[in-house]
């Protein structure tokens, strides 16, 4: 029998991890190439503006009735509790309503936020 050398012993653990390395290495390349398929920008753009198309020309009832209605298909127990804070909400806003009017209240002035000057503030002169 002849005697194992130390080259011997370390070469083959470093040759199969470098297989097993190329191995992952092309699936990982395989995979972001298939992934790269899936995502490409005239594909997103076209999707995005089917979206925003179909959020637009959609029409929503925004009246108390129709947003009970939309509130009540949340679920059989979850739905109707959303009802229930809608409609404490829309007491309480029509109690404020009667309290303090819309026209009693001042429209507030835009105004122009003053720039600190950094240069100023950071110097410890």
């Amino acid at each position: 029998m002849l005697p194992v050398r130390e080259s011997d012993c370390i070469q083959f653990p470093i040759v199969k991890l470098w297989a097993s390395f190329r191995k992952i290495m092309n699936f990982k390349h395989k995979q972001s190439l298939q992934v790269h398929g899936f995502y490409n920008w005239p594909r997103i753009a076209a999707r995005t503006e089917k979206v925003y198309e179909a959020a637009v020309t959609t029409w929503r009832d925004d009246s108390l009735m129709g947003r009970f209605c939309r509130y009540y298909q949340c679920g059989s127990w979850f739905g109707k509790i959303c009802c229930c804070v809608a409609a404490v909400l829309h007491l309480y806003w029509k109690w404020l309503e009667a309290v303090c009017p819309r026209t009693d209240i001042e429209i507030a002035v835009s105004f122009q936020c003053p720039v600190p000057d950094t240069a100023k503030t950071l110097s410890t002169d």
